[in-house]
């Protein structure tokens, strides 16, 4: 958790407070030169509201915690959101600030005292991995526009950026290599077991239609020698280029997954038994986006 203060905070004139000064300037001289007394305290007037300008935009961001949230991993080339968590112990709160990382888009939000507010920070990532977004800035022009109050930050951000989806027709089991399972039964059987849910790749001749009739649902009716195939995703199997094999595997993981399909995945010295469900394909991601061609 960061807390503003006026160790880390930064006040200086904007383009607007220097032409503001600019102006003031000249009005001094002005005044000075005609001994106007009317336009000399015009010129003092202006500086005191700048001073006051500096000490309000330096109190609009003091006492600001910032705090980074865990955020939902993304694929490569898409934008990721940073959630990060504001609060302002100024009694009037805070307003007019501007957030962002750095080459990033930027996101204007308005806090209310001791009322913590979430902003989902916007960072468009390029490559798999640990995303690294660089600086964070967060700034105010409050409140008239003239002086800049503004500090640069370094998070600790903990966000994974899988491998970009290549789409690849999927590998039949004789392609991707198959092994029986601990328990498997043969295929082919006619002994009635009974029905499980149905899910996508089932044979439509096992379908239970009578319960789907009767508003149940569909159901796959299940026979004594149905037998579960191992398949293997393996990245030797491929002859791209590393980043576009990693591609290709991580849209076979997310199409097996769908299909509520059994698979393994193998890269080189990296072995993640065969197992299907969500658990499974969030570890394959993580391998895949992990992966380094050193580990060959």
């Amino acid at each position: 958790v960061f807390v503003l203060n006026r160790r880390n905070l930064y006040t200086f004139p904007g383009a607007s407070g220097f032409i503001y000064l600019g102006l003031t300037l000249l009005l001094w001289l002005i005044g000075t030169n005609y001994q106007n007394n009317l336009i000399l305290a015009l010129a003092y007037g202006l500086i005191s509201i700048f001073v006051v300008a500096i000490l309000h935009a330096y109190a609009n961001l003091a006492g600001t915690s910032l705090e980074i949230l865990p955020s939902q991993s993304v694929f490569a080339e898409d934008q990721a959101n940073i959630n990060l968590r504001l609060t302002a112990i100024n009694k009037r709160g805070a307003e007019n600030i501007r957030c962002q990382f750095r080459g990033q888009a930027n996101v204007v939000v308005e806090l209310d005292c001791q009322q913590p507010s979430i902003i989902n920070l916007p960072v468009m990532t390029d490559r798999r991995g640990w995303l690294l977004p660089g600086r964070f800035l967060i700034e105010t022009y409050y409140p008239l526009g003239l002086i800049r109050c503004w500090t640069w930050l370094v998070f600790d951000v903990e966000l994974l950026v899988y491998a970009k989806p290549l789409a690849c027709d999927v590998p039949t089991l004789s392609e991707a290599g198959t092994g029986l399972m601990a328990g498997a039964i043969k295929l082919g059987g006619s002994d009635f077991e009974g029905i499980k849910p149905y899910k996508i790749g089932d044979a439509r001749k096992h379908i239970a239609w009578k319960a789907a009739a009767k508003g149940k649902g569909l159901y796959t009716k299940q026979y004594a020698d149905d037998i579960s195939h191992e398949q293997w995703l393996d990245i030797t199997q491929l002859n791209n280029p590393l980043e576009e094999r990693l591609s290709i595997l991580t849209y076979w993981v997310l199409k097996l997954t769908e299909q509520n399909q059994l698979f393994g995945l193998r890269l080189f010295s990296v072995v993640i038994p065969p197992n299907c469900g969500e658990s499974h394909r969030q570890e394959c991601l993580i391998a895949l986006a992990l992966f380094d061609g050193a580990l060959k």
